[in-house]
């Protein structure tokens, strides 16, 4: 999944979107990867599936937490 692709679908922003002018979609991302890490700290401390949205990607993986190590906040 690219930026682009994403600033298009998602935030509807027309063939003219350029990403490099326009920081939307990395900003949201980062917000959404706060939010993700809060409530992993919190009040998902003990959820048994983990959605991590690594930094640099616009993929989401899951997977089952193992142990503190796993917990991303």
């Amino acid at each position: 999944m690219k930026e682009y692709s994403i600033g298009l679908e998602v935030f509807q922003r027309g063939v003219s979107y350029d990403p490099r002018s326009d920081a939307v979609v990395r900003v949201q991302d980062t917000l959404l990867r706060k939010k993700l890490a809060a409530y992993y700290a919190e009040e998902g401390v003990n959820d048994p599936i983990i959605l991590d949205l690594p930094k640099g990607h616009y993929v989401a993986s899951f997977h089952v937490r193992t142990g503190e190590a796993d917990d991303k906040s």
